[in-house]
């Protein structure tokens, strides 16, 4: 016989699992429209479109992005 977690341990791992998979997402979403823009911005050189800086910012203070054009291309 084996001993297993207790319904409400099981229901913290899992909703540790839920938010770990959430910021992967929330992440690789980031990444995915960085990408997105990157492929058609017109900016010559790209690091200095104001889009990526913004992004690049955005990234180092560890802000979220806010307001209706924080995933505009």
């Amino acid at each position: 016989m084996t001993a297993r977690p207790a319904g409400a341990d099981m229901r913290v791992r899992m909703a540790a699992a839920a938010h770990s998979l959430d910021e992967q997402i929330s992440s690789l979403t980031r990444l995915r429209d960085s990408l997105h823009h990157a492929a058609v911005c017109d900016d010559e050189p790209l690091i200095e479109c104001p889009v990526q800086t913004r992004r690049r910012k955005r990234i180092r203070t560890g802000r979220q992005p806010t307001g209706r054009n924080s995933t505009s291309t």
